[in-house]
């Protein structure tokens, strides 16, 4: 019988369970396991694993969840990769779509459909604004590349560079109008601004039996200002109860 060469080639994909883990890092997730499992304060609680490209991070959050099943654990659990969302999406708008789609799948309760919808609603307003910065981001850079004459030298004219300003602001109020007949078309949404949106969605989260473990992977991937606006998720958008 011929014995089975071991292949020289690994795929390098991050392990999914203790038996795989050749360089001892199962003590220290189940010690993280442990930590999150103890959190019982109505505060969000961030923790951040730090670690140089490669070095084991995603094989570590696996270990971590696996525990975390392990005991038995009924924290809802959301998994958000926003590199899945890069270059073509707003991010922060993702990650609540995200969270109301698991918390609708955790329980068939009045209670859960009616949070998952104020989630819906409130990513729907920070998708709506995400598009109309964008917008005139594009406006501005037309605006201020008119004075150079590097760009005057691309486009031609100065009059070309108006025009390209005007179609991103044209543009940018087309998306505010659009975004505007969305919300118009929900019962409530005329009368509620951004900020009492998120107070009713905290008062929603704040009736959760047990705290939703969130768990934000690839974000090395993610371009700078990508980054900039996950830490900007978490600081501002994510400090809810739970």
């Amino acid at each position: 019988m011929v014995a089975r060469r071991k292949n020289r080639y690994s795929s390098d994909r991050p392990i999914e369970s203790r038996r795989q883990d050749l360089l001892g890092r199962a003590a220290f997730a189940e010690r993280l396991a442990k930590d999150i499992r103890a959190w019982h304060g109505r505060d969000s609680l961030v923790i951040g694993l730090y670690g140089t490209w490669g070095c084991g991070k995603t094989s570590i959050k696996n270990l971590v969840l696996a525990r975390l099943k392990r005991f038995r654990s009924k924290n809802p659990v959301v998994q958000f990769n926003p590199w899945q969302y890069s270059g073509r999406d707003n991010i922060a708008a993702a990650f609540f779509r995200e969270l109301g789609i698991a918390l609708r799948l955790e329980s068939e309760s009045e209670d859960a459909h009616d949070r998952s919808e104020k989630l819906a609603r409130y990513a729907r307003w920070l998708s709506l604004g995400g598009m109309v910065t964008s917008a005139i981001a594009r406006a501005v850079t037309a605006v201020s590349g008119m004075g150079n004459p590097d760009q005057q030298a691309i486009t031609g004219t100065v009059g070309a560079g108006m025009q390209a300003a005007g179609d991103a602001l044209r543009q940018a109020g087309e998306v505010a109008d659009e975004g505007s007949a969305t919300l118009k078309a929900e019962a409530d949404a005329l009368e509620k601004s951004l900020l009492e949106l998120k107070e009713a969605l905290e008062e929603s989260l704040a009736r959760l039996k047990r705290p939703i473990v969130v768990v934000i992977d690839d974000i090395d991937r993610l371009a700078t200002d990508e980054i900039l606006e996950i830490f900007q998720l978490v600081k501002v958008n994510a400090n809810f109860p739970n």
